[in-house]
């Protein structure tokens, strides 16, 4: 610190530069700081020409690096808690004005300051933006890192929105599982009983069919029929009155190329484990009548369909659930169907 402080206002600039972190550019910086451009030039010089910072580039495209990360620390935390948060509040407001097209191109940088400058409830938003935007990129264990930030915050939130905030980020969460492990992986399922335990709180009718259509296929996979005909249920009153939603769960993007499936089960008949040992085949056979179609992912043109009847033997339940080993045959078939594509 004490190499600091025998620096004068030049110590100002160091400080808010370690706001911004231990590298930086010039652009930023000069968007932040409240002196002239000369006078910030003379302030990079004197740190560059004292062994605190390292420079590279020219102009505006300059970056600049502190030379040891404890230099970066020791600025930061010279800075009162008040004073850090006007900072990142500047940091976030360049961001989000005078350098949006960077915000667009780096949303978690945005977040992050939104975060550290304490707004709350524009950081939780931004934070779902970053996950969508990885997403997009098929980054989507990045993604997971910018759920994670946003619902580390949802306790900080108004309590009225704390339940859409959060069932948004777990939505994105439970996708990125999805498509990283597949449909039945344990970590999508948990962030979907945690959607299903905050359902009845969201009010916003398009994050309702999202939340109610991924509760609908989390339980269809793991061969809960009775969750998913009961989500199924609930669907179509908010489903009608939210029209056609483009963007499911944010499960789905429309970048690059890929393949819809669209899943209607015309009939069933559940039987469990229980059921079967206790009765035998007094309880019936369990069966399953189910349609696929395939479409594209960018023109929605069907390619495909396919129609799935199953039917087993009354002592093949006793010793499996029937319907979850026909619901893992038929999600089985239609993922080689659409491998060849």
């Amino acid at each position: 610190m004490a190499r600091l402080d025998h620096l004068g206002t030049t110590k100002q600039v160091a400080q808010i530069a370690a706001c911004i972190g231990r590298e930086f550019d010039h652009e930023l910086l000069a968007a932040v700081v409240p002196i002239d451009e000369t006078s910030l030039q003379e302030a990079l010089d004197h740190l560059v020409e004292s062994g605190l910072l390292f420079r590279h580039g020219r102009g505006s495209e300059t970056v600049y690096r502190f030379k040891h990360a404890l230099v970066c620390d020791v600025a930061y935390d010279g800075l009162l808690i008040s004073r850090r948060k006007q900072i990142h509040t500047a940091i976030a407001h360049a961001l989000a004005n005078e350098l949006k097209d960077r915000a667009r191109i780096q949303p978690d940088l945005l977040a992050l300051h939104l975060t550290r400058a304490d707004l709350i409830d524009l950081a939780i938003p931004q934070w779902r933006t970053a996950a969508r935007s990885a997403m997009a990129k098929n980054r989507h264990c990045e993604a997971l890192g910018y759920v994670d930030a946003g619902l580390a915050l949802i306790d900080r939130t108004v309590i009225e929105d704390r339940a859409e905030h959060e069932v948004r980020l777990l939505v994105h969460g439970a996708a990125c599982h999805w498509v990283l492990t597949g449909y039945a992986c344990k970590q999508a399922a948990v962030l979907w009983a945690r959607v299903e335990a905050l359902i009845d709180q969201v009010t916003d009718q398009r994050l309702l069919v999202t939340g109610l259509s991924g509760i609908l296929a989390c339980a269809y996979v793991s061969g809960d029929m009775q969750k998913a005909l009961a989500a199924a249920e609930r669907l179509v009153a908010p489903g009608e009155r939210a029209g056609d939603i483009d963007e499911t769960a944010g499960m789905t993007t429309r970048s690059g190329t890929g393949t819809v499936v669209d899943v209607y089960v015309d009939d069933y008949h559940f039987v469990s484990q229980g059921a079967r040992i206790a009765f035998g085949i007094t309880t019936g056979n369990a069966f399953m009548r189910a349609k696929v179609t395939f479409r594209d992912l960018q023109t929605e043109q069907v390619f495909g369909e396919r129609s799935y009847n199953t039917k087993s033997s009354a002592w093949q339940g006793i010793f499996a659930p029937t319907t979850d080993r026909q619901t893992r045959a038929i999600v089985a078939d239609v993922v080689k169907q659409i491998n060849p594509r």
